[in-house]
């Protein structure tokens, strides 16, 4: 049987983010000194720092969304750290409230324009009077991650 990690309890330093997510250390520390991003970071125990695994998804999301074209400074916004931690807790089966996380949001290319998409809601909706838009799937982006930590989710039974 696979042993259980505490995914919300394991940190990585900002090196060791780089090599996994294959997003050169120096881009990390820019998206750190001019944007501030991914949001508060934890002192490591050698003064480094220690990134948790919704602030890796955070990156890869931002690392995706300029691979596409949308502009660095506004890529990096941490504010779907919420749905991504929302979409986490239903991998792993967690009962939730409110129902299961929409994992889909859309950013036009200026990066001016966010939304988390609904079920319900069609491109043509989406999109509105825009020309583009990138619509990323978050869900892939936590299973991303997880395959570069080589982790997976396994449901607990009782």
């Amino acid at each position: 049987m696979p042993e259980a990690l505490p995914l919300f309890e394991m940190r990585w330093t900002t090196s060791q983010v780089a090599k996994l997510l294959n997003i050169a250390a120096t881009t990390l520390f820019g998206y750190r000194e001019r944007y501030s991003f991914p949001g508060p970071i934890t002192p490591g125990a050698q003064g480094g720092y220690q990134h948790d695994f919704v602030e890796l998804c955070l990156i890869q999301m931002a690392a995706t969304l300029t691979a596409l074209g949308v502009a660095p400074s506004k890529a990096c916004w941490d504010h779907p750290a919420g749905q991504i931690y929302g979409l986490i807790e239903d991998l792993a089966g967690v009962q939730r409230e409110h129902g299961p996380v929409s994992p889909l949001l859309a950013v036009d290319f200026s990066g001016e324009f966010w939304v988390f998409c609904a079920p319900e809601q069609t491109l043509a909706h989406i999109l509105g009077d825009r020309d583009a838009m990138v619509i990323i799937n978050l869900k892939k982006i936590v299973a991303d991650t997880l395959s570069k930590l080589d982790l997976d989710f396994v449901k607990e039974s009782k």
